[in-house]
């Protein structure tokens, strides 16, 4: 049984080393067990050369190097996928990078269970500070709404999938869409009831990076994120519509309340007004808790209003950050 490591690149000459490096000893222990296939999304640094030179130290790891113009991470990812010969695919992004023995924790999985999905835990990284997400909850019966009550923590990068179930539904990544494009793919995934298999303690380390697509000022392109999760909702009408009402009445309004709060603290206050009016139609109330009800209300009535609070809240936040580290 093989594991795929699909990484998408782009323009990161400054970590990538880091990133293979977390999985190298892991790589070297079983190469027969691993291959590692790297796209180059067209970086304009010197990423090219830092990769050529990594893949002419270490031949003894299985490693495929594709390059091609600059498309995005779902073009990058999904090149990738086609090209993958192992049983199962895990997606790793370059500026994040793995514990010790993380990725012979889910080789052993793979071949003590043969599950449809294997969750991970994960640590995330902002500004020196660590964050553990753990996820031990143990689906008794629908994975899909567990994960859509709030019952585990995921990315892309929690997450290791079986590739015939890929191909069996047909899944690939969402190249029109510039955030979101994740989401919409786990959680079609999510849909096939699978056969699941937990790694609480070996963890992914996701980082907060600051010059990343997701804090970077995007305005509209957040969107993408709601119409993503409009595109699961029609697959669910489609194929699952036991799973519509609490997809609609549960996930979309938080989807709603998480994107605006992105593009307030992004200051795009314009966006955020734009965003409440145009999706006011996916407002629910009485499923997310009184302060989410609250929220969307003032989304849906006094935009505004909510704009100042949270910009308010960021400042405060910000100012105790600066506080404490003075201390």
């Amino acid at each position: 049984m093989k594991l795929s490591i699909v990484i998408p690149i782009y323009n990161a000459e400054n970590y990538i080393i880091r990133c293979l490096s977390s999985i190298e000893i892991d790589l070297k222990k079983k190469p027969e067990c691993y291959e590692l296939i790297l796209i180059n999304d067209g970086s304009i640094d010197s990423t090219e050369n830092v990769v050529k030179d990594y893949i002419s130290r270490n031949s003894d790891i299985d490693i495929l190097y594709l390059f091609t113009e600059n498309k995005g991470v779902s073009h990058a990812r999904n090149l990738g996928l086609r090209n993958v010969k192992g049983d199962y695919v895990y997606f790793l992004d370059s500026d994040d990078y793995v514990s010790d023995n993380f990725l012979s924790s889910i080789l052993d999985e793979m071949l003590m269970s043969s599950p449809d999905l294997i969750v991970t835990s994960y640590k995330r990284l902002k500004n020196s500070t660590n964050v553990l997400f753990i996820n031990d909850h143990r689906s008794r019966e629908c994975f899909f709404t567990d994960y859509i009550n709030d019952k585990y923590n995921i990315n892309m990068c929690t997450l290791v999938f079986r590739l015939d179930n890929i191909n069996k539904i047909n899944l690939h990544f969402s190249e029109d869409l510039k955030y979101g494009e994740d989401l919409e793919f786990y959680q079609k995934y999510f849909t096939i009831s699978p056969k699941i298999s937990y790694i609480e303690d070996i963890f992914f380390c996701y980082v907060d990076n600051l010059s990343s697509a997701m804090n970077r000022k995007s305005g509209v392109d957040r969107f993408d994120a709601i119409e993503a999760s409009l595109r699961v909702k029609k697959y669910l009408d489609l194929n699952f519509p036991n799973l519509v009402d609490v997809y609609s009445k549960r996930y979309l309004p938080m989807r709603l309340i998480r994107v605006f709060k992105n593009l307030v603290d992004e200051e795009s206050y314009e966006e955020a007004i734009v965003l409440s009016e145009k999706y006011k139609s996916l407002i629910h109330y009485g499923s997310l808790g009184i302060r989410s009800d609250f929220k969307l209300f003032l989304m849906s009535v006094c935009p505004y209003f909510i704009i100042k609070l949270l910009s308010l809240f960021t400042l405060a936040r910000s100012f105790l950050r600066v506080f404490h580290r003075q201390k």
